[in-house]
């Protein structure tokens, strides 16, 4: 009696310490299971959330390969059918995957648009819902620089669609903007089974606000927010989700996203956590047993049980891997079939192998592991277990140490986590790479440039080079023969490049036709680039066309200066412009001079924007003058920029800027105003009797801005000028690129009784179905004609020719850089009409050249009061 007395208490404090022991492990177990749940699953939302960004850039690509294309940027002046049966046919917006595409002007009215139903492969009519978001102030329409665009969701009654939208612009990237290319792809269940399927990963997506929305995304709808981006909840014991919030174009919540994953992790941990119950359930019963009995029949007990077949057979017949390793020799003692099937193991055959031979980590990794075990007497982690065909699959462990037959013993649970590493690998894999080529994308390129200079930091005898290559006139190709075949050469190119580097280089495709290099061990990357060139030289045959491709190139071959991997990309873009600019097919190494010119053009550029309102620029005027009595008939006005601290810049500097970014435009506009108005103030003070012209040059530009004729007009009410008093210079380049609207605004200005005349003629292309096609009244001899007169037997016969052809097409000619007495006979006696040049003025302000028109007008007095 007084044995049980002393044995009950015990027997209570062993049982409340089993049930605290019992409980702690219960709360512990539990919440590092839900922990390791909600991390997997908001692993897979955020890679969800990656393919969902990379489908918006694909999106985002197409839209500025067909945006940036001088179709395009005709399209929306002339909205020509041969545009829309070449480009918008039902295959070509199946191949693309569009159910949406817009023209849209920057006022926000539609130059053309249609929907379209990719499973009927019909065309539609647009939703009336898409309307309030095409206003000029809205993100699809408005752009502030030619580098915007924007990507995102809009919600419809009809369903989400994914819209992108980027400014049309020419094949060269120059504006000025015309308008807005739209396409749009529907959030429908297609869509998000595509983006599923690509993800291995359920999806649902629901718009915010619709009526029908499930109980779970109502309730994210009031939890997830900016600061709270992705949320993750059970649905009921078998399906957890995470939820993310996705933006519309104006970054306002437009629909909810939803992963939901089997709760593979949380059931197996209830299933360790069965075992772990009903283990401690058989220890407290049996010490509850024992206690009763003589403590040496509890260890004979405990031994006993270790050793019966209900313990071999409760492992053996486990749905789990699990394994036994001796702590003292590693070698494996015992496995259930579980685990010899998933390595591919008959039985028997794990029994022969130690720890050290399953685990395909070196072996100081593995101690270290066995280390932390035997501190810790518990671990778990990943680790990867070769099979018994060699092939290595990815495992997460629980292991522990415990005592069995008095020996210390590693119990092993193993869970195969090989898919969900694929996934891993997968997503992380597109996150680093270029979809079209295969090849490492931007972001990629950048880890690796970073990687060369840490190294190249830390080893004194190591150096790498790096090259930036942008092919030549892929734009053209492009162009001609369209985008699916562009996109084939950019993957042959691939190809070739990828040939040619070595082992450890770095090959990236940066987007569009530009590709970077990381020559690894190399101070001297001439010898590549001329594999590079040799590689390119042979043509590429794609659907029966034979294409030549070539590249620019701009190199770095010394690094060691730099510290920041984007200087390195920003100088080597640099060199590679210079290349391209002296021919195409190039190659120019990087010195710290062209550094110093892109920044002296890029403050040229910024004063350049600022000399307009801080009046820097004025016009000077060369006069034109009648080579039969030498009188002035007219001037040219020309632009000169009195820099505030340069002084005179020369226009030869700072025109090709100002054509480059656009600035020519209000340049040109402003100098027009002022030339017609200073003419107007000359007429008003010297009543002269005889035809009296301005000429202003008028750039491409201006004439492919909209309603031109219309803001001529406006110029000339403005300033109190006749129409008839206004004369034109165009360019041959003008005449090229936009021939049908251009000789139509022609046509318009001579209806007015503005005339034209050709500048430069005889130094570009010289066309001279221009003189039969277009409506020119003037012909501009070039200076570089005039000036070898007399001294070159060529140029003295252009010259004849031209002045004969301008006679009989009823054309006059303007002879233009006369600086010799010469020079002068000889055009008279090829009766040049007009001419212009040092030996009459050299171009001056406008006080200047109104006192050469008072002397005229003095003298003409002088005359008529005599006779």
């Amino acid at each position: 009696m007084k044995s049980k007395k002393t044995l009950f208490p015990i027997g209570v404090a062993f049982t409340s310490l089993i049930g605290v022991l019992y409980a702690t492990a219960s709360v512990i177990l539990f919440k590092n299971l839900h922990q390791a749940e909600e991390r997997h699953t908001r692993q897979a939302v955020e890679g969800v959330l990656s393919a969902f960004t990379q489908s918006k850039k694909d999106l985002s690509i197409h839209i500025d390969d067909w945006a940036s294309w001088n179709d395009t940027y005709n399209f929306v002046l002339d909205r020509n059918q041969d545009y829309i049966d070449s480009n918008l046919y039902p295959a070509g917006l199946l191949a693309l995957k569009l159910n949406l595409v817009l023209y849209v002007q920057p006022s926000g009215k539609i130059v053309y648009g249609t929907g379209f139903d990719l499973n009927a492969q019909k065309y539609k009519s647009i939703s009336p819902a898409l309307k309030p978001h095409l206003v000029p102030q809205s993100p699809l329409v408005r752009h502030k620089t030619i580098e915007s665009g924007t990507v995102g969701i809009v919600n419809l009654p009809e369903g989400l669609i994914l819209v992108g939208a980027q400014p049309i612009l020419s094949s060269e990237d120059k504006g000025p903007i015309r308008g807005s290319l739209i396409f749009g792809r529907y959030l429908n269940a297609g869509t998000i089974a595509t983006l599923s399927k690509s993800t291995r990963l359920p999806l649902s997506v629901r718009a915010i606000d619709r009526a029908d929305l499930p109980a779970d995304f109502q309730a994210m709808r009031n939890l997830l927010s900016p600061t709270n981006k992705i949320l993750v909840r059970p649905i009921d014991k078998n399906t957890i989700a995470g939820y993310a919030l996705l933006p519309d174009i104006y970054g306002k919540p437009a629909a909810i996203l939803r992963v939901a994953i089997a709760r593979e992790i949380y059931h197996q941990g209830r299933t360790s956590w069965y075992y772990l119950t009903i283990l401690l359930a058989i220890v407290a019963i049996i010490f509850a047993t024992i206690i009763f009995q003589l403590i040496e029949k509890l260890v004979a007990s405990e031994r006993k049980w270790q050793e019966s077949e209900e313990y071999r057979h409760l492992v053996a017949k486990a749905s789990q891997s699990i394994f036994l390793v001796n702590a003292s020799t590693k070698q494996i003692i015992e496995a259930n079939a579980t685990f010899e099937n998933f390595l591919g193991y008959h039985s028997g055959q794990l029994l022969q192998l130690t720890l050290f031979d399953l685990v395909a980590e070196n072996q100081a990794v593995i101690e270290r592991f066995i280390l932390a075990l035997q501190v810790e007497r518990y671990f778990t982690g990943e680790q990867q277990y070769r099979r018994q065909d060699g092939i290595l699959v990815d495992v997460e462990i629980n292991a522990n140490l415990i005592t069995r037959n008095g020996k210390d013993v590693f119990c092993i649970i193993v869970h195969d986590i090989t898919k969900r590493k694929q996934i891993e690998l997968q997503l992380q894999h597109e996150a680093f790479h270029d979809s079209l080529t295969g090849l490492a994308n931007r972001a990629l390129f950048m880890m690796r440039l970073e990687q060369a200079l840490r190294l190249q930091q830390q080893q004194a005898d190591y150096s790498f080079a790096v090259l930036f290559l942008d092919l030549d006139r892929f734009k053209a190709i492009n162009d001609s023969l369209g985008h699916m075949l562009g996109d084939r050469l950019l993957i042959g190119i691939a190809q070739r490049l990828r040939a040619q580097i070595r082992t450890g280089d770095t090959l990236a495709r940066l987007g569009g036709d530009e590709f970077a290099m990381v020559l690894e061990n190399c101070s001297d990357p001439t010898e590549m680039i001329k594999r590079i060139q040799l590689a390119l030289k042979l043509p590429f045959r794609l659907d029966g066309n034979e294409i030549f491709a070539t590249t620019s190139i701009g190199a770095i071959a010394n690094t060691r200066e730099y510290r920041q991997p984007e200087d390195l990309l920003r100088d080597a873009d640099t060199a590679m412009y210079r290349a391209k600019a002296g021919g195409k097919a190039r190659y120019e190494v990087f010195d710290t001079s062209m550094r110093d010119r892109v920044v002296a053009l890029f403050q040229l550029e910024t004063d350049l924007r600022r000399a307009i309102d801080n009046q820097e620029l004025h016009l000077h005027y060369q006069p034109i003058v009648s080579l039969v009595n030498q009188k002035i008939v007219g001037f040219e006005a020309l632009v000169r920029w009195q820099h505030s601290q340069r002084g005179a810049i020369s226009p030869a500097e700072f025109i090709p800027i100002a054509e480059e970014t656009g600035l020519i435009v209000p340049i040109g506009w402003w100098v027009l105003q002022q030339a017609c108005q200073q003419m107007q103030l000359w007429q008003a003070q010297f009543a002269l009797n005889v035809p009296f012209k301005i000429s202003v040059n008028f750039s491409a530009p201006q004439f492919t801005q909209p309603q031109v004729g219309k803001q001529i007009i406006q110029i000339l009410q403005a300033t109190g000028l006749d129409a008839k008093s206004l004369q034109l210079e165009l360019t041959e380049s003008v005449l090229m690129e936009h021939p049908e609207a251009i000789a139509a605004l022609m046509e318009e200005l001579n209806a007015l009784g503005v005339s034209l005349a050709l500048d430069d003629f005889g130094t570009g292309y010289s066309s001279l179905s221009y003189l039969q096609r277009f409506p020119i009244n003037i012909l501009k001899l070039d200076r570089s004609f005039v000036c070898r007169i007399g001294k070159c037997y060529q140029s003295w016969e252009i010259v004849r020719a031209t002045i004969m052809l301008a006679r009989a097409l009823d054309m006059e000619v303007v002879a233009e850089g006369i600086e010799t007495l010469e020079q002068l006979a000889r055009l008279r006696g090829l009766k040049c009409k007009f001419g212009q040049g040092y030996y009459f003025s050299q171009p001056v302000d406008s006080t200047a050249a109104g006192e050469l028109l008072a002397q005229q007008f003095d003298r003409l007095v002088e005359v008529v009061s005599r006779k």
